[in-house]
């Protein structure tokens, strides 16, 4: 935590299990190199970057590690969902905070609130035994229709989100790329 703590743009250590925050990974100068959510769990933190991110968000984290006592892990996941619009929250009645570990259609699945869009939103992530496909037909079920994968890059576009790599790189600070709500 008080590594994370130091690493991050956001308040890391005053976490509640249950709880978590968007945060931007910056160099030294302030630069950006990850946009990511972190999740305080109850016995440790979730850290989630965008697909395709994970190994460049990985070494810049473990860039300035001098103590041995912080470990990173990737966390293989077969895939994640992204539940958007009006009626999200309905269908995920049981999602108490930010991040939330619950049981949907007798599916294991962790979900984050996705504050940086533009309507409500919740990407789900399969738990142990569970995967995407029968996730998405659990949500068919409870009224959910799936939308084509575009439609996250046009609401992430229209929300003002920009994506690493693509909008925002190590050559601007944050306040330049808009990124004020990740500080």
């Amino acid at each position: 935590v008080e590594y994370l703590h130091g690493r991050l743009s956001c308040d890391v250590a005053g976490l509640a299990p249950g709880q978590g925050a968007h945060a931007l990974l910056l160099t030294r100068q302030g630069r950006v190199q990850e946009l990511l959510a972190v999740y305080r769990r109850a016995e440790d933190l979730l850290l989630v970057v965008d697909r395709g991110r994970a190994d460049p968000a990985m070494a810049a984290l473990e860039e300035f590690i001098v103590a041995g006592d912080v470990e990173f892990e990737p966390c293989e996941q077969a895939g994640s969902l992204l539940l958007m619009g009006q009626n999200a929250p309905a269908l995920l009645a049981g999602a108490a905070s930010d991040f939330s570990e619950l049981n949907l259609s007798g599916l294991a699945l962790s979900l984050r609130r996705r504050a940086d869009l533009c309507v409500p939103s919740f990407e789900l992530l399969p738990g142990p035994g569970s995967d995407p496909a029968q996730l998405s037909a659990a949500l068919e079920e409870l009224g959910a229709s799936m939308g084509e994968p575009a439609l996250l890059d046009r609401m992430r576009i229209e929300s003002g989100t920009p994506a690493v790599g693509v909008d925002v790189d190590e050559k601007r600070m944050a306040i330049e790329a808009r990124l004020e709500w990740a500080i």
